[in-house]
């Protein structure tokens, strides 16, 4: 106690005393003495990561990582006032690991400017600049980390999928659907919930329809989804592509029950194209069915009766779809 009250008034005192005390009260457990101590050793030429050394594991044990990345900052501060720092990147690290949210870091653009000193070839600075990057918006850095993560990380690895998906991201934002599509094949591989649906948008987005096409397939053979929606989105795949007959086959197989207006538009326009009269009429059915407005209804009552009277010599059925036509309009 003699020497805590002592020392601070005696200039000339070697900064190596200041660390022997600063010692003596880490052992004890006296965290605020200790940096008395320790502070006073910097100010007096004490060699900063021998400081810092002695600094992180008492207070990170001590639960207290958001003092120490605070006092870190101070530091850093008043040795670098304007110019980046890597003690700052140090600072930020320990707040985040004590769970102190972004805003407690500084201004957005002080925590940007830190990052150039960044050596993303090591994992815990790519980390850092990864979770930098995330709470302050950056995509730039952000992609410039997970990039780097990619690499560095292994597969099982908690915060790997989130890498590889900010890295689809990113690949998709530049339009390059095919980097974005072979990350999400290890997205995948993961067994991510969200995965198959980040592959399929990666592969409709790039315009890879064989292998979209695969993957819809394969998905209905092992019911994997709605049989109606993976039906339609392979038959607007074969729209795309005008294969009219690949249209057809894959529009009658969706159940009778479970075709909307949709249904009824796509196979309307492919019966056109195939001069298929029973399509057609199955579709202006739908349409009928599924129409809004009353007038949409008659015109579509009135085109399966056209097509049913004359060109599939249903006369019966055609006068009531035009009767049913008469009371809609």
């Amino acid at each position: 106690d003699a020497l805590y009250s002592l020392l601070p008034t005696l200039n000339g005192v070697e900064p190596a005393l200041f660390m022997r005390a600063a010692k003596h009260h880490l052992r004890a457990g006296e965290l605020d003495r200790a940096r008395f101590y320790l502070q006073g050793g910097l100010e007096r030429g004490s060699d900063d990561d021998e400081v810092w050394a002695l600094a992180r594991p008492a207070w990170r044990e001590a639960g207290r990582g958001v003092q120490l990345g605070q006092w870190m900052l101070e530091r850093a501060a008043a040795i670098s006032p304007r110019a980046p720092h890597r003690l700052r990147l140090d600072a930020f690290r320990q707040m985040l690991d004590a769970g102190s949210s972004p805003e407690t870091l500084g201004p957005p653009e002080l925590i940007v400017a830190q990052l150039d000193l960044a050596d993303l070839d090591n994992l815990g600075e790519a980390m850092l600049t990864y979770r930098c990057a995330v709470a302050v918006g950056d995509r730039s850095w952000e992609n410039r980390a997970a990039e780097a993560l990619e690499n560095l990380l292994g597969e099982s690895d908690p915060i790997y999928p989130d890498v590889l998906r900010s890295r689809i991201r990113h690949e998709q934002a530049r339009y390059d659907y095919a980097s974005a599509a072979r990350l999400a094949r290890r997205l995948l591989a993961l067994g991510e919930d969200d995965a198959q649906v980040v592959l399929e948008q990666a592969l409709a987005e790039g315009g890879e329809s064989a292998e979209l096409l695969t993957v819809l397939h394969t998905r209905l053979a092992k019911g994997d989804g709605a049989r109606s929606v993976l039906l339609m989105r392979i038959a607007r795949i074969h729209r795309q592509a005008e294969r009219w007959h690949d249209v057809a086959t894959t529009l009658v197989e969706v159940e009778p029950e479970e075709r909307e207006l949709l249904w009824g538009e796509l196979a309307w326009e492919t019966g056109e194209q195939r001069m298929d009269d029973a399509l057609r009429a199955a579709a202006a059915s739908v349409c009928a069915e599924h129409a809004k407005l009353p007038a949409d209804q008659a015109m579509w009552c009135r085109r399966e009766a056209e097509i049913r009277w004359w060109a599939l010599d249903q006369q019966e059925d055609g006068e009531d779809l035009l009767r049913q036509a008469q009371l809609l309009s």
